[in-house]
């Protein structure tokens, strides 16, 4: 499907980053964004709701800096994930925050959506639900949701079945999380019906990540104080560009 409004011209790749528990600052999703692939975080990794306002400002202020300094530059906007269930105690006002700050993207979890849906819609922005079966997406189609990220490797299920048989009756955003590490990958996401591939762990070993100092990536080469984030997501560029230019090739 054709991106929404809110993502055209937006992204340098179509990449949602990956919300990652304890890996995921303020400092990540801003440079994620000037990258231009869409920065996303947990609510919860702030730990509390005045934290959560300072995490939110400081985005925001960071991205309207960058897109005043270089008018004509992709600056993707940003995500804040949201656990939607009874266990959660700040869902609601940790919502009422994103809604103060227009937060572009809810990424949400677990339950139904609906409530968060209509919140989010009063301001113009979008809500990206997160699945792992065909029933569980009906359910989010029908609260309203904006697109669909499928968890693949949380639903036990194969991509190459899954995405197909979606696409079967739904024709809105699909977000492919399976896994994904390189620009080959990010290809064969849209290859199979994908609108976005969602890639997490490869940018944990970044200068902005919170995470351990010294973690490294498998099979990535690099450890975490090697390569700001500009520069991975170039390398991720590259690959994907390349890998495309091969296919069309063929």
């Amino acid at each position: 499907m054709a991106l929404p409004p809110l993502l055209c011209d937006k992204l340098v790749l179509p990449v949602v980053a990956a919300p990652m528990v304890g890996a995921s600052s303020p400092a990540l999703v801003t440079e994620q964004c000037k990258a231009g692939i869409i920065g996303a975080f947990p609510a919860l990794d702030a730990p509390s709701e005045p934290a959560l306002e300072q995490w939110l400002q400081r985005i925001s202020i960071g991205l309207a800096v960058e897109r005043a300094a270089h008018p004509g530059k992709k600056v993707a906007p940003f995500a804040v994930e949201q656990i939607v269930h009874p266990a959660n105690p700040r869902l609601r006002r940790d919502v009422d925050l994103c809604a103060k700050y227009r937060v572009p993207i809810l990424i949400t979890s677990l339950q139904s959506p609906g409530n968060v849906v209509e919140a989010v819609h009063r301001y113009g922005g979008l809500v990206f639900h997160a699945v792992t079966s065909i029933g569980q997406a009906r359910h989010a189609i029908e609260a309203g949701v904006d697109g669909l990220i499928l968890a693949c490797g949380a639903g036990r299920r194969s991509p190459f079945a899954l995405v197909p048989e979606l696409r079967g009756f739904y024709d809105g955003l699909i977000v492919l999380s399976c896994a994904i590490t390189s620009g080959e990958a990010i290809l064969a996401a849209l290859a199979i019906g994908a609108d976005l591939a969602c890639v997490g762990p490869r940018a944990i070993a970044t200068q902005q990540t919170p995470a351990l100092p010294g973690r490294s990536i498998s099979g990535a080469g690099f450890d975490a104080d090697t390569l700001p984030t500009g520069e991975r997501v170039a390398r991720l560029a590259g690959d994907y560009q390349a890998a495309r230019a091969r296919l069309l090739a063929a």
